[in-house]
């Protein structure tokens, strides 16, 4: 399965109202230009991956090749989508993204309707469907994990997000594949290596 690198962006691009994607920009553009990428041997199952560092040292993670990036503008935002896939085509997409929540305590944010709300919009905006989802919890961040059916694109994904209340900072992890099943040690080891800095 070939997953494209514009159709994996917007699956995160939705975490405005009435988003509409013609004001949206993207390009591709090299690994290292809005990040650090290098060699990283862990475990088994993530020998030889590779170690991404975005470049504002939000977060680290590993991919299972040398990822790219596509950097994005919604209405304003500015995103960088970093995306791998594996000798299997299934895709991997990490990304933290600054929320515009200026003059707002976000203490007192409720990311339980954060999270329903993008859960919502994206499934409606990509006719998708969620075939499961929980709350979680991540280093202390409150956070929501689904998985996710693209009926037009024909694949299913995992994803996990969590918000920092403290900086209003959006940590996405995502995998996709042909099906349902992500019950492989490269799925775990992915989303096990996320490190929030």
């Amino acid at each position: 399965m070939k997953l494209h690198l514009p159709t994996l962006a917007l699956t995160f691009a939705f975490l405005l109202p009435n988003h509409v994607y013609a004001q949206s920009s993207s390009k591709v553009i090299s690994a290292n230009q809005y990040g650090n990428v290098s060699v990283k041997q862990n475990s088994k199952a993530t020998s030889n991956w590779y170690k991404y560092t975005a470049k504002d040292g939000s977060y680290t993670i590993l991919h299972p090749q040398a990822p790219q990036e596509e950097a994005t503008d919604v209405m304003g935002i500015k995103a960088v989508f970093v995306v791998s896939e594996d000798a299997k085509g299934r895709g991997y997409m990490s990304n933290s993204t600054k929320l515009p929540l200026t003059n707002i305590d976000t203490s007192l944010f409720d990311t339980e309707l954060l999270y329903n709300y993008t859960l919502d919009n994206l499934t409606k905006k990509s006719n998708a469907v969620i075939v499961s989802q929980q709350n979680i919890t991540f280093n202390g961040f409150p956070g929501k994990e689904a998985i996710i059916h693209f009926k037009n694109d024909k694949y299913f994904a995992k994803v996990r997000f969590f918000l920092n209340p403290k900086n209003a900072m959006m940590y996405q992890v995502m995998i996709a594949s042909a099906d349902n099943n992500f019950n492989f040690p490269e799925a775990t080891a992915f989303i096990d290596s996320l490190t929030i800095k």
